[in-house]
């Protein structure tokens, strides 16, 4: 009874391992610069979720074990971060943003501490939980002031509203050589959740800022 119980136990385990062995696949990639299409090295890759990862080669290349479930993490210290979602794809191609340098008095942290201190997650959208991600344009001029603040994409109840105010109070002076555009991403959330961000070919033309978090918390009465 005993040699009958170990061997259904030990033909479980083996189909487990073999059904874990199947789900599981070698993605082989390669990560390149958004704008030069050049590759980055050196980017941290990993499976969200699990422990472990890789990097990229010089050459921008990567292999990792995951399958079509499984979301990539890319992190790298000069470029956004990014989320990608695998399919059943065997090798993918991913670009990534570089990060901007903020010709900004005080530098990049002084820009989003003044926005942190006074951006606030408006009432109307958070009694109703609106989340989303909404995109700011304006041109820093060579005057060192901040111009044509626009409203790009817009998630509603006041939310826009609310970045376009901030905006047009921060103090700071900009410094370029030529008037530049730039889009600020401000994501408004209740909840630690991904929201879907607009592609590059949706975007306007302009330097993609750092991404802005504002959450919000629900009032219990």
């Amino acid at each position: 009874m005993r040699s009958e119980l170990k061997s259904t136990l030990i033909f479980f385990v083996l189909m487990v391992l073999a059904n874990h062995a199947r789900s599981q696949s070698l993605i082989t990639g390669r990560v390149i610069d958004d704008e030069t299409q050049e590759p980055i090295g050196n980017v941290l890759i990993s499976i969200e979720g699990k422990n472990g990862g890789t990097t990229t080669n010089h050459k921008g290349f990567f292999q990792i074990e995951g399958n079509e479930k499984d979301n990539l993490n890319l992190q790298s210290e000069n470029y956004h971060s990014k989320s990608v979602a695998l399919t059943a794809a065997k090798s993918v191609q991913i670009s990534m943003y570089k990060k901007v340098v903020l010709p900004y008095e005080g530098g990049e942290s002084e820009f989003y501490k003044f926005l942190g201190n006074h951006l606030r997650y408006p009432k109307e959208a958070r009694d109703i939980q609106r989340e989303g991600v909404v995109y700011i344009t304006f041109i820093a001029d060579t005057t060192g002031s901040m111009s044509k603040i626009k409203v790009f994409s817009d998630i509603g109840r006041g939310c826009g509203d609310e970045v376009a105010r901030v905006l047009r109070k921060m103090p700071g002076k900009w410094s370029v050589t030529e008037p530049t555009k730039f889009i600020l991403p401000v994501t408004f959330r209740m909840e630690r959740d991904n929201f879907p961000h607009l592609k590059k070919e949706e975007l306007p033309e302009g330097k993609v800022m750092t991404e802005m978090v504002v959450t919000g918390y629900e009032i219990r009465r």
